[in-house]
């Protein structure tokens, strides 16, 4: 039996196991992140960072700690982003999962919003996983009543919970697509099952800027789903790399940071 780390905000009052695509749920009095699992997968961590990075995650809700484990393990300094100044020196920022109406919420009464998506448009290196997938859609199709604040520059159509309900999550096998074949750091990635908590799909790319990355494969009931796409420095997940023993997917991240990071010191000397 292979467990998956999860967290969950304390608001839900309870935790979740994900357990071979079923998720059992685990009552408590708080949120908290479930223990390691039984078997262990391998953890590609290819060595140091070649130059020192910051890089931020976004703490206003959902499973950002293991977002910053990831990032430390791979000798990234961590910042956790709760106000507008946090932003300032950052390398580069992830918009983990959670709940993307709480999120938009949450963002506006501390007033991010506006700072994120002035971020954002400056080039800054940002990959959002889950609900952080779906704040950074151009559209997203089945928004809560009132629209939820987007911060936008992925320009690509989202649908959310289109995995379906919690009890529904699940760890399946991404299919990488080029450029994504090209990348010997994702490729390494490839035989380890990314875990969905009621996870959005990408239902369209609206501009040949935005390229998908992965997606799970065609079957007899519904054609290949789109799940990780990418424009430039944005990156985009439906899936929780945070919740595997894979950090495949933050190294390829960090690297996107790390090439920023030198095209911008080399076009100020």
């Amino acid at each position: 039996i292979i467990f998956s780390r999860a967290f969950v905000p304390a608001r839900e009052c309870c935790t979740y196991v994900l357990c071979s695509c079923v998720v059992r749920k685990v009552l408590g009095s708080k949120g908290t992140r479930v223990s390691e699992r039984g078997s262990e997968r391998p953890s590609f961590l290819f060595g140091v960072l070649p130059m020192a990075l910051t890089v931020g995650v976004l703490c206003l809700q959902g499973g950002f700690l293991e977002h910053q484990q990831k990032l430390q393990e791979l000798g990234a300094s961590v910042r956790e982003v709760r106000a507008p100044a946090d932003l300032q020196g950052l390398d580069g920022l992830i918009l983990p999962g959670g709940e993307s109406t709480t999120f938009g919420l949450v963002a506006t009464r501390n007033g991010l919003t506006g700072p994120l998506r002035q971020w954002v448009s400056e080039g800054m290196p940002t990959w959002g996983t889950c609900a952080g997938l779906i704040v950074l859609a151009s559209r997203v199709l089945h928004e809560m009543e009132g629209h939820q604040p987007l911060i936008g520059g992925l320009d690509v159509e989202v649908s959310r919970n289109a995995f379906g309900r919690q009890v529904q999550s699940c760890e399946r096998s991404v299919q990488l697509q080029s450029p994504a074949q090209q990348s010997a750091i994702l490729r390494e990635s490839s035989s380890v099952p990314m875990v969905f908590i009621r996870a959005p799909q990408v239902t369209a790319v609206l501009s040949d800027k935005a390229q998908v990355l992965a997606s799970l494969p065609a079957d007899h009931e519904q054609q290949a789903t789109i799940v990780a796409v990418q424009q430039g420095v944005l990156l985009g997940t439906a899936f929780h790399p945070e919740l595997t023993d894979c950090t495949a997917w933050h190294q390829y991240f960090l690297e996107l940071v790390r090439r920023h990071k030198e095209l911008r010191e080399h076009h100020s000397s």
